[in-house]
């Protein structure tokens, strides 16, 4: 299957649906209590050339970041009767890359430390958080005018305990020595079903994709690890020839969990700071705040661009990458799948965010009416 599986993904690329922000349509129609303004705000934010957009939690509404320089008003942003507030930043999109570049060369030449990176949409600031020397991270932004904050910390990739067929999501999983949290469960369009968790997690350098995946407390096998977006994307998928392995549930609450359905998918909003994760190290952790959805993390020379970048709350422990990243519906009986941990440096986590993980994976979320 996984050779199929292999050279169907390049097709499969083409023919996946993707609803704007990438959403993914599906039998049951749009998933339920998904704000789509947000996506129309997007697509008008891509059009027009702004920085990007935020919700403000404290006045409501959709805030969106023009460059320093450069055509935008209101009027610009104003979608399906959703108006948003237009602000103007203190930089252009071409500091900000700039800046992400010099942090890709460096950690490239570097190798050892580890470079978290994100334009605070709210706050008009460029944070880096780092272990890098104090020289180091100036360096990074000399001869810019870009507002930057620099944030001292360690981090990584990181890596319930007996989950059973079907398996879910927020489970700890191992591969190969490699342990972390499966992620939420996806189908291609012909209907086979995966695990996802992140790319980092089986990867050895030198050594083939394509190797078991267990659940880490019962040793029960789970599939086959493959990765083929790594580094580029920081995903897998864990697959098997057995039918009904995986079902559309993740765990959540302490160490021993609870499940809840998954109704459906969709990107974060930045500004928010309802979002949840549930990871194996950690368990569920909500609270969390995203900060944008373009945000840049590089450990050991590799680099992973357009993150979902997100802080407050706790921060994650070895063993939580792949953790599912979600929010709650209204009634809380159900969760929206928003993306899956990856990361941190210092205060700043990182999640691959749903839109690019059905985009490069030709896949949409598994769901439970």
């Amino acid at each position: 299957m996984f050779t199929r599986r292999s050279a169907a993904l390049t097709s499969v690329l083409a023919a996946a649906v993707l609803l704007p922000g990438g959403l993914v349509a599906h039998a049951g129609g749009t998933p339920p209590e998904i704000d789509r303004s947000a996506d129309r705000i997007q697509e008008a934010v891509a059009e027009k050339g702004a920085l990007g957009f935020y919700r403000n939690e404290h006045k409501g509404g959709f805030v969106v970041v023009l460059p320093a320089t450069g055509p935008g008003s209101a009027a610009d942003f104003t979608v399906a009767g959703v108006t948003a507030t237009v602000e103007r930043s203190r930089t252009t999109r071409a500091e900000i890359d700039a800046v992400d570049s010099r942090i890709r060369a460096e950690a490239r030449r570097d190798g050892t430390h580890v470079f978290g990176s994100v334009f605070d949409l709210a706050r008009d600031v460029m944070v880096i958080t780092s272990d890098a020397p104090p020289e180091t991270l100036r360096s990074l932004t000399a001869g810019l005018s870009i507002a930057v904050e620099h944030r001292y910390g360690t981090g990584g990739r990181e890596s319930r305990q007996n989950d059973p067929r079907p398996f879910r999501g927020g489970a700890a999983i191992t591969v190969g020595s490699g342990k972390c949290t499966s992620g939420f469960a996806v189908k291609d369009p012909e209907g086979n079903r995966y695990l996802l968790t992140a790319g980092h997690c089986g990867y050895v350098p030198g050594v083939p994709i394509g190797r078991p995946a267990r659940n880490t407390g019962s040793g029960a096998y789970i599939g086959e690890f493959y990765n083929w977006s790594y580094p580029s994307r920081d995903l897998a998928l864990i697959g098997t020839l057995q039918t009904g392995f995986y079902g559309p549930q993740i765990y959540v609450g302490d160490a021993t969990g609870k499940t809840i359905r998954v109704a459906g998918a969709a990107d974060p909003v930045a500004g928010r700071s309802d979002y949840c994760r549930s990871g194996a190290a950690t368990f569920e952790k909500c609270g969390h705040r995203v900060v944008n959805t373009t945000g840049q993390l590089c450990i050991a020379g590799i680099c992973t661009r357009d993150l979902v970048t997100y802080d407050k709350g706790t921060a994650t422990q070895d063993g939580d990458s792949g953790a599912p990243f979600f929010s709650y519906n209204a009634a809380r009986n159900a969760v929206v799948a928003h993306g899956i941990h990856v990361g941190r440096s210092g205060t700043l986590l990182f999640a691959e965010k749903w839109s690019l993980i059905a985009k490069t994976q030709g896949v949409s979320v598994l769901t439970e009416p």
